[in-house]
């Protein structure tokens, strides 16, 4: 249950739009969730289309409100209270592929946004989700595809709601190879893996993120929608 598995260190040079970045910033979200008090997941595109995008955290901590904007080909943008700042790439992400690089990045954010992370805090089905969707991105690294993640709803016209849940989708070069909702990840074959109750059993990460097979065929209901769980 240990923290999530860094399996490749690539040069700077080699980041830019990455699937290493893909994990890094998982992580960090990871990080962020467990050791704030509530912390909203959402998602935009680059401006224009022009090949990076934002994961986006609303965070709220004793009873103040900041967010973090997690370029994924560029900075991360931090507005807090007190002043707004940014972690410039490429440094950033390339501390990010090492351990006392990420606790030190970790620390930084934390300290730009004038936050104390509670220490000792459990996991939640949202933190296990970020680090299973770090996991499979490090894992896929090594390959020769990008892989990378988006949302989704299940009314695309609607506005997120209970019933409306964003969807995270995680895919290999924009195919759907898994996707995530409410703690649950479901699989190409329809298959629904409860995340977080697997996690408390004694599963890792790792083993969760073992799970996504790339080279599965689309069940017919993963490729509609995400079905709504009980």
């Amino acid at each position: 249950m240990g923290d999530t598995e860094i399996i490749y260190e690539p040069e700077w040079q080699e980041l830019e739009g990455s699937t290493a970045i893909q994990g890094a910033s998982w992580w960090l979200a990871e990080r962020i969730v467990k050791g704030c008090d509530t912390v909203r997941l959402s998602w935009s595109n680059s401006p224009a289309g022009v090949g990076y995008d934002n994961l986006i955290l609303d965070v709220t901590h004793a009873g103040s409100d900041s967010a973090v904007w997690i370029n994924r080909g560029g900075s991360i943008h931090l507005h807090s209270r007190v002043r707004e700042s940014r972690l410039a790439f490429p440094g950033v992400w390339q501390m990010l592929t090492t351990p006392a690089g990420r606790q030190r990045v970790l620390s930084d954010v934390f300290d730009r946004m004038a936050i104390t992370p509670r220490s000792g805090r459990p996991s939640t089905p949202t933190s296990i989700m970020c680090r299973v969707i770090a996991q499979v991105m490090y894992q896929a690294v090594p390959q020769a595809e990008t892989w990378t993640t988006w949302t989704e709803l299940l009314a695309p016209d609607e506005e997120v709601s209970d019933d409306n849940p964003l969807i995270w989708v995680a895919g290999r070069d924009w195919r759907a190879v898994a996707k995530f909702v409410d703690g649950w990840m479901v699989l190409p074959t329809g298959e629904r893996v409860d995340l977080y109750g697997s996690y408390r059993a004694g599963a890792t990460a790792k083993q969760l993120a073992g799970r996504v097979d790339p080279t599965a065929a689309p069940h017919r209901k993963f490729t509609a929608h995400v079905p709504k769980f009980d």
